[in-house]
């Protein structure tokens, strides 16, 4: 049974990185096997393999304004499904606003999953990070769960049901009431959102929601077990409305 972990006990410095002034590097990475990021234009790419006996490439096949796309190889092994192996992503790079100042956040979010071997265990998340100021720790994790693969699992306290657009959601609180997930009910593979929504319909008091920084957005995948595996991105778009 695989357990949502949060990003930041994966990557403690990625919204360092993600939240700095937009790079003016526009190259696309060739195929890139290293742990770490590739920063971008508008986003910063992420490939990262949590444990040494991973194998795991990507390559970047699209930048087009607001629009990334890439694709990541693997061939993990592991029979201990409660911590990620691995993940890909890529996130937003911005000005952190306060919540209070967004208007919308358009997200289009398309992928595939392939693994021959069907023995693929592995989580497709949208997610962002809420703060009190831009440069601090992040006080709120929100995490969009787009599709399930194998016998990976929530963790968390079940709060309610609620229609974000036209998507059935099922919310979920961690104990300690800074992690909350919204469960797609029906796996999405090509979300179109107005991920200012998910932020409204937290289960804490809307004021204090309005106080907070959006600091980090992302998307992608945490990778448990898949042989001869790929995840590939056709396109992630996000854009902030203020």
């Amino acid at each position: 049974m695989a357990i949502i972990t949060s990003l930041l006990l994966l990557i403690p410095s990625a919204i360092a990185v993600a939240t700095a002034s937009i790079v003016s590097n526009a190259g696309l990475p060739t195929d890139w096997c290293r742990n770490g990021p590739a920063p971008m234009t508008k986003y910063t790419a992420y490939n990262n393999a949590l444990n040494t006996d991973v194998k795991q490439c990507s390559v970047v096949t699209r930048q087009d304004g607001q629009k990334i796309g890439w694709k990541t190889n693997f061939n993990i092994s592991n029979d201990d499904l409660l911590m990620p192996k691995s993940l890909t992503m890529a996130a937003l790079s911005f000005n952190p606003p306060l919540v209070s100042s967004i208007q919308t956040i358009p997200v289009e979010f398309d992928y595939e999953y392939s693994c021959p071997a069907n023995d693929l265990e592995a989580v497709v998340i949208f997610g962002m990070f809420l703060s009190y100021a831009p440069n601090t720790a992040a006080t709120y994790e929100v995490v969009v769960l787009l599709n399930t693969y194998g016998a990976s699992k929530i963790a968390g306290n079940f709060v309610n049901t609620v229609t974000i657009g036209e998507t059935l959601c099922d919310v979920y609180r961690s104990e300690d009431n800074t992690i909350f997930t919204f469960v797609v009910k029906t796996p999405t593979f090509d979300l179109k959102a107005d991920a200012k929504l998910f932020l409204n319909n937290l289960p804490i008091n809307s004021n204090l929601v309005d106080m907070q920084y959006l600091v980090y957005i992302y998307g992608g995948s945490k990778i448990y077990r898949g042989t001869e595996a790929q995840f590939d991105v056709l396109n992630l778009s996000v854009d902030l409305d203020l």
